[in-house]
């Protein structure tokens, strides 16, 4: 069994792009503003408290910029 990622992209501020495109390691830390840190399947900013990161407004318990990462299945 197979599977592939997709990735939702969620800004502090709400805004949420979906995407297909294989994210890089440099691309994820771009993205949340530094080293990264996964809690499940949630890839955020391992310092964003002490870089005092604003509260994500759809994922509260997470500060600053978020990436989902989702896997589906590809059964041949």
């Amino acid at each position: 069994m197979e599977g592939e990622f997709k990735y939702t992209k969620i800004t502090s501020d709400g805004t949420v792009v979906n995407t297909d495109d294989n994210l890089t390691l440099s691309e994820m830390q771009q993205f949340v503003g530094g080293y990264i840190e996964y809690v499940r399947n949630i890839i955020c900013n391992e310092d964003g408290r002490r870089l005092k990161l604003p509260v994500n407004k759809i994922y509260p318990q997470f500060l600053g910029n978020i990436i989902i990462q989702n896997r589906f299945d590809t059964d041949d």
